[in-house]
């Protein structure tokens, strides 16, 4: 399958409603950003029986192996410069909202059926359904799994995206020093107190 960059996207999209300089503007002011996932910690997994919808506005980045060379970078760049996402499933998205239409695979990617249907499957073998974490600090989501259907709505400007799950993660509350007390005759023998007592004794 050819790799699915810009010009792909925009044969897909030519003559629909986003086709317009207005949404090239969006694709490069739309930034994903680097997480550092060694800095927070685990909370807790929870699985929704009717998905969670996740806001596409606090989606941060949907890159499982979240290099910091991501940071900053828009939509934009990305299709201009490629990334490592698998250009089939894009292709498939997209030919299919062609059959339909864009506001149906809008509709779709905040539908039930999304969030429990697995695209990923090959050969009859299970992938995963969609997922995502969610950084409480910070308040953004980071797509697990599901990638390149939440990938497929921040191009065509989804507002929503149903997965499946949600792991939760909060950076760790730092402890503060414990600063120990000296002990009082210590700090008699410092004290003005003490140090009359030790000049009486000589």
């Amino acid at each position: 399958m050819n790799n699915f960059d810009y010009s792909a996207f925009h044969s897909y999209i030519k003559g629909s409603p986003i086709d317009n300089q207005k949404h090239v503007d969006y694709l490069r002011s739309r930034k994903l950003k680097y997480i550092n996932l060694k800095e927070y910690e685990h909370i807790k997994t929870e699985q929704y029986k009717d998905g969670y919808i996740v806001p596409m506005d606090k989606v941060i980045n949907i890159f499982r192996s979240n290099h910091k060379d991501i940071d900053e970078r828009s939509l934009y760049d990305l299709l201009k410069n490629g990334h490592h996402f698998r250009h089939s499933s894009l292709h498939d998205f997209f030919e299919n909202a062609n059959a339909t239409s864009l506001q149906s695979s809008i509709d779709w990617l905040k539908s039930t059926e999304c969030a429990f249907s697995d695209l990923s499957a090959v050969n009859g073998l299970s992938g995963e359904l969609p997922s995502a974490s969610y950084f409480e600090d910070v308040d953004k989501f980071f797509i697990n799994t599901g990638q390149n259907r939440a990938f497929a709505g921040l191009l065509i400007g989804a507002e929503e995206y149903r997965v499946e799950s949600i792991s939760y993660y909060r950076r760790p509350i730092k402890k503060e020093s414990v600063v120990i007390e000296q002990p009082r005759k210590q700090a008699l023998d410092n004290s003005i107190i003490g140090k009359l007592k030790k000049w009486l004794k000589l």
